[in-house]
């Protein structure tokens, strides 16, 4: 080869690494990148699978920083990172001393414990924050390093899916180096000793900072399924890296097997419902995602369980039936209480959709929507005066909603009070009520009232719009009969 030749073929080498390279980074978070000598070599290592070193490389990077005045955004992390353990947790108690149930307090002093390598302390703090937050993602991920520490794998795969089933990965940058170390730990065991499926979710959890991680955490899944360690949970891992690139029959064929392997397992039921339901299969997605919270008892699948049981399916019994034991051990979400209003209002018992409203709206005074269900139900119980009390406070939590004022009008009109129920309509419309009936109802007010300019316009407009409706096509002649009569 030429002098000439190997240059070009250099020059296109170093052009097809820098595309590589840039379309690599691209998918990177800001995380790893740091204008430091530290921060370069962090990258470095980490580029190259060393991530226990990259680690320390970052935290040598900030501790730099945060000793000439830079911060992280969190004092507690800006303690820590800038290597004083005994100032963030002094600073730690000295926020729960503030605000006894502080959450990011107790995860701060989680961290230090595990800075500390007492894992067992570390355990025992985040436990206590998820007791007062139990979806606190950041809490969720420090127990899971707790009990990847002290060598519970299963607990920590369990609970490091519980923070993921969320969709985020935390905040706190503390947290972030030491899972980034423990992945490096845990990867230069003896290959006898490796937590495999622990591992692919450590790389799962690297994955939502750097979309590379898909490989590693595919490839310790699969190691995990053929050496049995946690299959139901390698095939989920690995089903939910197939789904984000885009392969959904491949991801759907291994959330079946993570079914197959522990039919107890929710999280493997709501994804193959989700797979299902973007195939448009009804029945299947229905029964998984029933699945999911039978097995589960977990308020968190409630949301799609919902949705499809009573807004596709429309099972409102099996709603009920399922819903019902939930709320019964969290009497304080609202939001259960807003979903059982709303089933035992498709079932028609307006007692037990009042009361699942009214529960909710103690937990939420400021939800108008819930104030607006309350007026339905204490209508259909006929208890209008209620009703109407309900519903303006609706309409004072929401000036700009129209709904609450149309069921005034109705609740006004089916108690024969014409010019209540004029003014809620007319206020309605003006807001944007568009709903054909209400327009109707409003021409049939004015003709009530005998107020015939007004509903003489008011059905003209409404023709101009329905040119067909019965209605209106009825009440015209007697209007413009009545006026002539005047």
């Amino acid at each position: 080869m030429t002098w000439h030749a190997l240059r070009v073929w250099m020059v296109i080498g170093a052009a097809v690494a820098s595309f590589m390279a840039q379309r690599e980074f691209s998918r990177m978070d800001a995380t790893f990148f740091r204008l430091s000598a530290p921060g370069v070599k962090g990258l470095g290592l980490y580029l190259i699978g060393r991530y226990e070193a990259a680690a320390k490389s970052y935290r040598e990077h900030w501790r730099a920083a945060i000793g000439t005045g830079a911060t992280t955004g969190d004092r507690g992390s800006d303690l820590i990172l800038g290597g004083d353990l005994d100032g963030a947790e002094r600073w730690a108690q000295d926020e729960i001393r503030r605000a006894p149930q502080s959450v990011p307090a107790r995860v701060l002093l989680a961290e230090v414990a595990l800075e500390r390598n007492a894992p067992t302390t570390a355990a025992g703090l985040a436990a206590e924050a998820l007791t007062s937050a139990p979806d606190d993602i950041d809490a969720q991920i420090v127990l899971s390093l707790a009990r990847a520490r002290q060598g519970a794998a299963p607990e920590a795969i369990a609970v490091l899916n519980h923070a993921l089933r969320s969709g985020r990965a935390g905040t706190r940058p503390v947290t972030f180096y030491q899972v980034l170390a423990l992945t490096g730990t845990l990867a230069a065991r003896p290959a006898a000793n490796r937590p495999l499926c622990l591992l692919a979710h450590y790389h799962r959890y690297l994955r939502a900072f750097d979309q590379s991680q898909a490989r590693p955490a595919a490839r310790y899944a699969r190691k995990a399924i053929a050496a049995r360690d946690q299959p139901a949970d390698a095939y989920v891992t690995l089903g939910i890296l197939h789904e984000k690139a885009g392969r959904p029959d491949t991801a759907l064929a291994a959330f079946e097997a993570a079914r197959q392997a522990d039919p107890r397992h929710a999280e493997a039921h709501r994804w193959a419902a989700l797979m299902y339901g973007q195939r448009g299969d009804l029945l299947n997605e229905y029964r998984a995602i029933t699945m999911a919270l039978e097995v589960s008892s977990d308020a968190f699948y409630a949301d799609h369980f919902f949705e499809v049981a009573v807004n596709k399916i429309g099972d409102p019994a099996r709603a009920a039936a399922l819903l019902e034991p939930l709320v019964a051990r969290a009497p304080e979400d609202a939001h259960l209480h807003e979903r059982l209003g709303r089933v035992w209002t498709l079932l028609g018992d307006a007692t037990r959709a009042l009361d699942h409203y009214q529960q909710a709206a103690r937990l939420a005074p400021r939800d108008p929507e819930l104030q607006n269900a309350i007026g339905w139900a204490l209508s259909r119980l006929r208890r209008p005066d209620d009703a109407v009390a309900a519903l303006r406070q609706a309409a004072e939590l929401a000036p700009r909603w129209s709904e609450p004022h149309r069921r005034l009008a109705t609740i006004h009109y089916l108690n024969n009070r014409y010019p209540q129920a004029i003014t809620e309509a007319e206020t309605a419309r003006r807001l944007g009520d568009q709903d054909v009936h209400l327009h109707v109802l409003l021409c049939d007010l004015y003709h009530y009232e005998v107020d015939l300019p007004h509903a003489d316009a008011c059905v003209r407009e409404l023709l101009a719009r329905d040119p067909g409706n019965v209605a209106g096509l009825a009440l015209l002649p007697k209007i413009r009969h009545e006026a002539g009569l005047r």
